[in-house]
C-alpha cells in the first residue's frame, strides 16, 4: 500500500482533531446516509459530525462512538488478562464493518443481489493504519525464476479480522511501516500464485519470533534467499523481507536461550525410547515424551526473557534493506551452525561469537556474491518507469510479477538459433514507424495526462508501477496550477484511479496500454518537476 496516502489521511485526521483509532474512512462508493449504515451494522449512530475531505466529497472521515472497555466480559480463569480494547489497536466496530463488506461481496459473486431488498450493497471501509498481509514462503518457483510475492487474504474463517496498529508518530513526524507477524495452521492456494488464503491465523508479538527460530529451518531456498538471517545492521531477514525488531527480542542473551531450547528438542528427537519390559498391552497410555526433559523449563525461560505483552512496541520494516531485497541478500549473515549428522530438524545454529565473526568477514569483503540466477536478473536493462529505483530492485520487480521481458528475450534467442529473424517485417515497421493513432504524451495538456493515467491505471504491471502513478496523480493534485473546475476534475480522476486499483482482483489479467501509461507518467512527472522548479512546463 502507498504509505504517502496513509500519511495524508493521518494528517487530515490531525487537522480535524479526530482520534485516529476511532475514525473510519469511506470512499466514493459509500452510502449517502453513512450514519444510518453504521447504525445498522454497529448498532449506534455516530454522534460526531462526519467530515468530507478533498473538497469534492471523495473521502469521508467518520468518527465512531468511543465505548467503555467494560463492555467486554473478563475471563474467569485469568483476571489479569488484557481486554479486547487496546489503545494501539482498532476497535471491534471495524471488524463488524469489514465482515459485512465481505458478506455482501460473497452475495455479489453469487449474483444473489439482483432481486433487490438490500438496504446497502458493498461498502468498503478503510483506515490508514490497516495492515495488509504477505505470505512469506519459498513456494514452488516457475522454471528459471524465483517465486512471486504472495498476498495473504483473510476470509471470515479467521479470528483475525480487520487489524491495524496506531503509530506513536507525532503529527508531522516520519511515518514508518509497521511489520506484524502471524502464523497459520493451513494455507489454501488460489488460481493466481500472487494470492493465498491462510486458515487458523494467530497474530504474534515480535518477541515470539524467538520461538519461531527455535524450530525453523534456516537453509537457503531455490531462489537464493535464506529463510532467516541477520543483516549486518542488526535487522532480521526473512526471505526477501527485512525487519527491525524491538529491543530484547533477539540479542546475545536471547540467542543463548534459543540455542539451548533448540538443542534440548533435538536431543529428545534423536533419543531412543526404551522398550517396556515383557512387552506392553495394546491398550495402554503412551509414555510422556517430554515429561522427563528440560524442554518445558527452557521454553518458560525463553518466554520470560522476550517481550510478549499485549500492546507493546511493534516491529518495523528496515528502511535500508527492505526496499532492495538483493542488496539485503548481499549483507545477510547465515545462521547455520556446523554440520552435524542426524535428522534435519533442529539442526544446531551458529553461536553468537561465530555470528559476529561472520559479520566482520562479510563487511570486510564488501558483501557476499549473489547467486548466478539473481545476478542474471541484475543486468543493466532498464524499463520505462524504473528510473527512480535501485537497479537490483527494478530487476527483482521484473521477477516478482514483472512484464515477462526475460521470456521475450528467450524467444528471440530461439529464433536466432533457428535462423529465423528476431521479429517479422510487420513488427519492425510497427516499432520504427510512428503510430498516428497512439496518443502522444508530449502533445497532451496537463489535465489530459492526468486523465489518461487515471483511465489506463489497470495497465500497470506491478505494485511499483501502481504506486508510481498514484504518486504522480497526488502530486498533480497538490502542485498543479488548476482552476477551481479543473482541480475538481483532477481530484475526481485521482479518486477514480484509486477505486479501480483497490477493487481490482489481484489475479486479474493486466489490461493493454502499458506503453502509453508509462509514457504519460514520465511526461506528467517531467511537467510537475518543471512546475516545482519554476520552469516552463511546455
Amino acid at each position: 500500500s502507498n504509505i504517502d496516502r496513509s500519511k495524508s489521511l493521518l494528517e487530515e485526521m490531525a487537522r480535524a482533531r479526530l482520534k485516529v483509532r476511532q475514525t473510519a474512512v469511506f470512499g466514493s462508493d459509500g452510502p449517502q446516509d453513512i450514519g444510518g449504515y453504521i447504525e445498522l451494522i454497529c448498532g449506534d449512530r455516530p454522534h460526531a459530525e462526519i467530515i468530507k475531505i478533498n473538497d469534492d466529497e471523495v473521502m469521508s472521515l467518520v468518527p465512531l462512538n468511543e465505548l467503555d472497555s467494560s463492555r467486554w466480559q473478563p475471563l474467569m480463569s485469568r483476571d489479569s488478562a488484557p481486554l479486547l480494547d487496546c489503545p494501539r489497536r482498532l476497535p471491534a466496530e471495524f471488524n463488524l464493518l469489514a465482515g459485512f463488506e465481505k458478506c455482501m461481496k460473497d452475495m455479489q459473486r453469487a449474483k444473489n443481489m439482483s432481486g433487490g431488498g438490500w438496504s446497502y450493497g458493498v461498502v468498503s471501509v478503510q483506515h490508514p493504519c490497516h495492515l495488509r498481509w504477505e505470505w512469506i514462503h519459498h513456494g514452488t518457483p516457475q522454471k528459471n525464476a524465483p517465486i512471486p510475492r504472495c498476498e495473504g487474504m483473510f476470509d471470515r474463517k479467521n479470528a483475525v479480522g480487520y487489524i491495524g496498529f496506531i503509530p506513536n508518530t507525532p503529527p508531522g513526524g516520519r511515518l514508518r511501516r509497521i511489520a506484524s507477524l502471524a502464523v497459520a495452521s493451513q494455507v489454501t492456494g488460489a488460481m493466481s500464485q500472487h494470492t493465498a488464503f491462510p486458515v487458523g491465523v494467530t497474530v504474534l508479538s515480535p518477541g515470539h519470533l524467538a520461538f519461531i527460530l527455535v524450530s525453523a529451518h534456516v537453509n537457503s531456498g531455490t531462489n537464493g534467499f535464506s529463510r532467516f538471517g541477520f543483516a549486518t545492521n542488526g535487522s532480521v531477514t526473512m526471505l526477501h523481507r527485512t525487519l527491525e525488531l524491538p529491543a530484547g527480542c533477539v540479542d546475545k542473551v536471547r540467542w543463548g536461550h534459543i540455542a539451548r531450547l533448540r538443542a534440548a528438542l533435538r536431543a529428545e528427537l534423536v533419543m531412543t525410547e526404551p522398550k517396556p519390559e515383557n512387552g506392553a498391552p495394546w491398550r495402554t497410555l503412551a509414555p510422556a515424551l517430554l515429561g522427563n526433559s528440560d524442554v518445558a523449563d527452557l521454553a518458560r525461560a525463553l518466554f520470560d526473557a522476550v517481550p510478549t505483552e499485549d500492546g507493546g512496541e511493534e516491529a518495523h520494516t528496515d528502511p535500508t534493506f527492505d526496499g532492495d531485497p538483493l542488496e539485503a541478500l548481499r549483507w545477510t549473515v547465515d545462521l547455520q551452525g556446523a554440520s552435524d549428522p542426524g535428522p534435519e530438524a533442529f539442526r544446531p545454529l551458529a553461536d553468537w561469537e561465530e555470528l559476529k565473526k561472520r559479520r566482520e568477514e562479510l563487511v570486510k569483503k564488501g558483501g557476499r556474491e549473489l547467486p548466478a540466477a539473481l545476478r542474471a536478473n541484475a543486468r543493466d536493462a532498464r524499463r520505462p518507469g524504473d528510473t527512480d529505483r535501485p537497479r537490483s530492485t527494478r530487476n527483482l520487480l521484473d521477477t516478482y510479477g514483472g512484464s515477462g521481458g526475460r521470456r521475450d528475450a528467450a524467444r528471440g534467442e530461439v529464433r536466432r538459433r533457428e535462423g529465423r529473424p528476431r521479429e517479422d517485417d510487420r513488427g519492425r515497421r510497427r516499432r520504427d514507424e510512428p503510430d498516428e493513432d497512439r496518443p502522444q504524451p508530449v502533445l497532451m495538456s496537463l489535465y489530459e495526462l492526468c486523465r489518461t493515467v487515471a483511465l489506463r491505471c489497470c495497465a500497470a504491471a506491478n505494485d511499483g508501477e501502481r504506486d508510481r502513478l498514484m504518486i504522480a496523480l497526488n502530486s498533480a493534485v497538490a502542485r498543479g496550477k488548476w482552476s477551481a473546475e479543473e482541480a475538481r476534475k483532477v481530484r475526481r480522476r485521482r479518486a477514480q484511479a484509486e477505486d479501480m486499483l483497490r477493487s481490482r482482483p489481484r489475479d486479474a489479467p493486466r489490461e493493454s496500454g502499458r506503453t502509453v501509461l508509462l509514457g504519460c507518467v514520465d511526461e506528467l512527472e517531467r511537467r510537475l518537476a518543471a512546475l516545482s522548479g519554476r520552469q516552463d512546463p511546455s
